[in-house]
């Protein structure tokens, strides 16, 4: 805006950021344009009519619309301002509209401009209140024509009826046009900006998950050979508890290969996120029997069970068949879903059950526990990244809030899907689907690769 519209605008809006801001901007000139034109509309009215009630009403408006950049200055109030414009039409378009022949006068159209302000300086709840108003005035002039009450003009000579009502109509025309391209430019504006900011956010995204995968290899390198030391210093100090030696170093080397084995779980749980993040995770899909991996599977997490007092039960045939997928992918979904049920069913017992399904070419792992379960606001962020369902959880179980997260966009990168039903205090049940075999899938996931969504790995 110019230095003099600037100096209206206020220090702090309500409410704040840059779409007020326009709308600020447009309010301040609104009111300066009423501010000037009204008046010397109603100082034509005067010359051609005589009436002095003319150019009063035009001077009192425009001085009450010269209040609003002030109003505004002082409360940075949209709504505020805007009031004030709307309660000058509500008052004086009735008042004159009596003195010249009621419903027929032409300030009556000037009406239209009470909504249409509402709408931009308020919203659109205010301003089907200010509707109501102006149609409850309307229908009340209107039944005072039918019931035979007549307004007169008197108002002094009438001169040229329609060339003060084409005058007026003009006025409120160009008023209420300029409102509305205002509105559609606005509007164009708020496109550009949100594609703007979400091309913006994509970048910074791609530069995150580029920057988090760089820095996951980075620190597995230090980690694995943190781990492998610690496992070499083990291995020595209880051949030495065998030949009974000291062996007073045996619990520190475990918690520094205990610590060294979580922080690594971690990183790898940032560097599957980030892959996928960056459309740079890959999938090795072969044909694999499906028993053998349950039971390396359920054999892995065995020792978890054990350790939270869990107990295991399994339903599924002796019989699943092969799959043709990724069975590193599955094996991960899997051991997540079954290391979650455990943490959180302590003490309780916990279902792996399999089926197929749609003649045998979908598999279905449901993994239920019967655990603290989770409320539906836990539920609507479950697979959210970084979430985990409240403080005493974090607290108590500890993790990232990555598990789930990384295991939804492994069954959507294995054409299937994850589901979760939960009750609070009852228990949680997660649902994979999975088609038995990808091979059939090939044109999809060829199609995935060409969008950088998959990095295909025959």
């Amino acid at each position: 805006m110019s230095p003099f519209f600037d100096a209206f605008m206020p220090e702090k809006l309500e409410p704040p950021g840059e779409v007020a801001r326009r709308r600020a901007e447009v309010l301040i000139r609104l009111a300066i344009f009423l501010a000037i034109v009204v008046p010397l509309t109603g100082l034509a009215a005067f010359v051609r009519s005589g009436s002095p009630v003319f150019i009063l009403a035009g001077i009192g408006c425009g001085l009450l619309t010269l209040t609003v950049p002030v109003v505004l200055k002082k409360t940075g109030s949209l709504a505020m301002a805007g009031t004030i414009i709307i309660l000058t039409c509500l008052l004086v378009i009735p008042a004159l509209s009596v003195f010249m022949g009621g419903i027929l006068a032409a300030p009556m159209s000037g009406l239209l401009l009470v909504p249409l302000v509402s709408l931009l300086f308020q919203g659109l709840g205010p301003a089907k209140i200010w509707l109501g108003i102006v149609v409850a005035i309307w229908l009340a002039f209107l039944g005072l024509h039918l019931s035979g009450y007549q307004m007169e003009y008197r108002l002094g000579e009438v001169g040229n009826p329609y060339v003060m009502r084409l005058t007026e109509i003009l006025i409120i025309g160009l008023v209420a046009f300029a409102i509305m391209v205002f509105q559609n430019r606005l509007q164009q504006w708020l496109l550009t900006r949100v594609r703007e900011t979400r091309d913006e956010a994509l970048q910074a995204s791609r530069a995150k998950s580029d920057f988090l995968a760089k820095m996951s290899h980075e620190l597995r390198t230090p980690l694995t050979a943190v781990i492998g030391y610690s496992e070499m210093l083990l291995d020595e100090t209880r051949q030495d508890q065998a030949k009974g030696q000291s062996t007073e170093l045996i619990e520190d080397l475990e918690r520094i290969h205990g610590a060294g084995l979580h922080l690594l779980a971690i990183v790898n749980d940032v560097l599957d996120l980030s892959k996928v993040e960056a459309g740079k995770m890959s999938r090795q899909i072969e044909k694999f029997d499906l028993n053998e991996l349950i039971d390396e599977v359920v054999g892995t997490i065995r020792p978890m069970t054990v350790k939270y007092s869990n107990h295991l039960h399994l339903e599924y045939a002796d019989n699943l068949g092969s799959m043709c997928s990724d069975p590193i992918k599955i094996r991960q979904i899997l051991l997540n879903l079954l290391s979650n049920a455990c943490k959180f069913a302590e003490d309780k017992e916990v279902i792996l059950r399999i089926e197929s399904a749609q003649g045998d070419r979908q598999i279905i792992f449901y993994i239920e526990d019967r655990g603290i379960g989770m409320s539906d606001d836990q539920l609507a962020t479950v697979f959210d990244a970084f979430v985990q369902a409240d403080r005493p959880t974090t607290s108590n179980h500890g993790g990232t809030g990555l598990g789930l997260t990384i295991t939804r966009h492994f069954c959507g990168l294995l054409e299937g899907n994850l589901s979760v039903e939960s009750n609070k205090g009852e228990g949680t049940k997660f649902t994979v689907r999975l088609p038995r075999d990808l091979s059939e899938k090939r044109s999809a996931s060829t199609a995935l690769v060409a969008t950088g969504q998959v990095e295909e790995v025959p």
